[in-house]
């Protein structure tokens, strides 16, 4: 079973138009897609589930799946194929209690546009 290991801690980095986050302790994620566990490690800079700040968009999906959009970036940064970083990030979604109609959006959207 998928599951977090431990809870996301970050600093946020703000500017004028957006915000990124930078770890402050490793966030662990077991993901059934790897026979080990993901370890993404303090001090890796994300910018988050980057939705676009169109207000519909944004009022579905935006400040959720946090967890899920750390570990996602983590795997193409680490240069995993975008297909199974969507995966995983499915897999993440569910495990950190997103709904699946939100998850749903935001596996497609991520699918399709990263």
């Amino acid at each position: 079973m998928a599951e977090f290991g431990t809870d996301l801690v970050v600093k946020v980095h703000r500017t004028a138009t957006k915000a990124s986050f930078e770890l402050v302790e490793p966030l662990r994620f077991s993901s059934e897609w790897f026979s080990h566990p993901i370890v993404v490690p303090t001090g890796f800079k994300t910018d988050g589930a980057s939705v676009p700040r169109l207000p519909l968009a944004f009022m579905l999906t935006g400040a959720t799946a946090m967890k899920a959009a750390v570990v996602h970036d983590w795997l193409l940064a680490r240069q995993i194929s975008k297909g199974t970083a969507a995966k995983v990030f499915l897999e993440a979604m569910v495990a950190e209690g997103v709904t699946k109609w939100r998850r749903t959006v935001m596996y497609w959207a991520v699918k399709l546009w990263s």
